[in-house]
Formats: structure tokens, C-alpha cells, sequence
């Protein structure tokens, strides 16, 4: 678990720098920044999703280098994800379908109960 903690902090601070530190490069050019500066943080660091998962390279940098084009995009893949948790497309909103019966029928009691009411507080 803290490997993956590491590796999405890794993901964010590389988002971070890349948006706020090379704000004057061309957009182009941006995802081989982030891509260089990832596989130099998780070489740095020694995060290795692969090893993680216990597949290790015979290479000792291989697994390094993969988490590292993994995070060059992982932070903006992450976004999106928690962007559309949040805000799902229309398309799956609309293909749920509620039955309305049961809260007609309830909403009927409740109207009910209130003519009852109002026709003891009147004496009626």
C-alpha cells in the first residue's frame, strides 16, 4: 500500500511541476517533460509497480522506468477518473429508471394523515 501511495504522490508532484514550472513551455512539449522528470523521480526513489506486483525486470531500472511512463500520465488519467465518479455522463443517469409508485403511495398516506388532522384540530 505505501508503494502505491508513493507512486500517486509521485503522479501528482510531477502534474504539479510540469503545470506550474514549465508554464511558459509550449504545450507540446510538455508530456516529454513530465515523462523525463517521472522515470528520473522514480529511479530516485526506487518505486516499481511491476516489482510490487512481484514481476522483477533482470534489469535492475526496468520497473523504474515503466512506473515512470506510468506516472508521466498517471496524475491526469487519476483526474479524469475522480472527475467523472463525481459528474457521471448524462447517458448513465438517464438509463436509470426509478419506480415512482411506491412514493406516490406514500406521499397519498401523508396527504391523507394531514386531512385527518386538520379535521381534529377543527372538531369536525
Amino acid at each position: 500500500m505505501n508503494a502505491l501511495i508513493l507512486i500517486f504522490v509521485l503522479a501528482v508532484i510531477v502534474e504539479a511541476v510540469v503545470q506550474n514550472a514549465f508554464a511558459d513551455v509550449p504545450a507540446r512539449w510538455k508530456p516529454y517533460i513530465a515523462l523525463v522528470l517521472s522515470i528520473v523521480l522514480c529511479i530516485a526513489y526506487g518505486a516499481d509497480v511491476l516489482g510490487q506486483l512481484g514481476y522483477s525486470a533482470n534489469w535492475p531500472f526496468v520497473g523504474s522506468v515503466l512506473t515512470g511512463i506510468l506516472i508521466s500520465r498517471g496524475a491526469n488519467v487519476f483526474n479524469d477518473i475522480v472527475q467523472r465518479i463525481r459528474n457521471p455522463p448524462y447517458a448513465l443517469i438517464e438509463s436509470v429508471e426509478i419506480d415512482q409508485s411506491p412514493l406516490m403511495a406514500v406521499e397519498a398516506d401523508a396527504d391523507e394523515l394531514a386531512r385527518k388532522v386538520s379535521e381534529r384540530l377543527r372538531g369536525v
